[in-house]
């Protein structure tokens, strides 16, 4: 659909009634973003019936399936979404800060040649919603998870900026094992990949 993760983060500022994460952005962005997820007005609706596109009997189901529409792809922006095996329910959770969501996920991802460590670790750990709520989830349980694309690659670069500028000789574990650190910067913005 907005392949830019910057689309993606005006989509969550809108999501978030975030306007001055909003004032960020070029207005034509914005204006372009807002167009795409435009829902059609009554009197749309209502040329749509008197053109013979839908039946008035229609009217609601295509406003509630347009509305449908716009939750999910909002709800994309900003939440994790997640499915165990063991209850085949689908979850969701949002993340404060990329760093954490991209800490939490990098094992299912990346494995380099930290592998035998990962695959030891079977949990997941997930640090949610300000740091009052913290989900473990079981790797071989997990059906699928969708992450917000914009978050994730932020989390990576915050990651890589981390690792620049931290200092080799101050970090007593080897180097090769991902560090689960955890910084204070929240930004806005997300998109979806499934892992």
């Amino acid at each position: 659909m907005l392949p830019d993760d910057r689309d993606w983060q005006i989509i969550e500022c809108i999501a978030c009634d975030d306007d001055e994460g909003l004032n960020e952005f070029d207005d034509k962005d914005v204006e372009r973003v807002e167009n795409v997820l435009k829902t059609s007005t009554g009197q749309e609706l209502l040329q749509a019936v008197a053109d013979g596109h839908i039946s008035a009997d229609e009217i609601e189901a295509v406003r509630k399936g347009e509305q449908d529409k716009l939750e999910a792809v909002l709800s994309t922006a900003r939440e994790v979404t997640y499915q165990l095996s063991s209850s085949g329910k689908k979850r969701s959770a949002r993340f404060d800060d990329e760093s954490d969501l991209f800490n939490a996920f990098y094992p299912l991802v990346d494995f380099g040649e930290e592998i035998d460590q990962i695959i030891e670790e079977k949990m997941l750990m997930l640090e949610v919603e300000g740091r009052h709520r913290t989900i473990f989830l079981n790797r071989d349980d997990l059906d699928y998870v969708i992450i917000p694309t914009h978050q994730w690659n932020q989390g990576a670069i915050d990651f890589r900026d981390e690792g620049l500028t931290e200092d080799p000789e101050d970090d007593e574990e080897d180097s090769r094992v991902v560090p689960m650190r955890k910084r204070k910067k929240n930004r806005n913005g997300k998109g979806e990949v499934a892992l």
